[in-house]
């Protein structure tokens, strides 16, 4: 485009510097939400390794709102401590010992039997658990990362698919390529 002094600018005005700065800003956005995906996966995965914690995918909504379907709790076990009043627990259903329940303590009898309940519950559960059915202590949640689980189990296979798409997208939107800085001879002659 010739300018009124009867130049040619070779540089469009703004408009390749705009996009390059909306790919930068897209990029590092998309960066950013796979690196904190990437950390949640491994404080999933870390602990139980070396901190001998047992991970369990919260499979009901009995624990909200702090505690939601999806979420990955782990557990630290008892180490000969007693678990305390408003502790969070994993424990053995005593109704089905089959099934593994995460609630809240809420009572410890003398006996030392505990009553536990979910935070979403409006009573207590109606069987005390004996303290050798305690498992562990929750001692860190891990929001959503079992999500992905859950709907194949689930058999939720849009959600999962949705959700397959949405990285993808993030990933392919991480790998963008930048412009490569100018030179500064290229910038002097730009200016001219």
């Amino acid at each position: 485009m010739a300018t009124p002094s009867g130049r040619v600018e070779t540089d469009p005005p703004g408009g390749a510097r705009a996009g390059s700065w909306i790919r930068l800003v897209t990029s590092a956005a998309a960066r950013t939400v796979l690196a904190a995906a990437s950390g949640l996966l491994i404080w999933a995965h870390l602990p139980p390794l070396v901190l001998d914690w047992r991970p369990t995918l919260v499979v009901s909504e009995s624990m909200r709102p702090r505690i939601l379907r999806g979420d990955v709790v782990l557990y630290q076990p008892l180490g000969g401590r007693a678990p305390l009043r408003g502790q969070v627990v994993l424990v053995r259903d005593p109704a089905n010992p089959s099934r593994l329940l995460s609630h809240r303590v809420r009572k410890i009898l003398p006996d030392n039997r505990i009553i536990t309940a979910g935070d979403a519950n409006q009573r207590p559960d109606s069987t005390p658990v004996p303290l050798a059915q305690v498992l562990g202590f929750g001692r860190l949640r891990v929001p959503a990362v079992g999500l992905p689980l859950m709907w194949w189990r689930e058999h939720h296979y849009s959600s999962l698919a949705i959700a397959s798409l949405s990285l993808l997208t993030t990933a392919r939107l991480a790998a963008l390529r930048l412009p490569a800085p100018r030179r500064p001879q290229e910038a002097a002659l730009s200016e001219r």
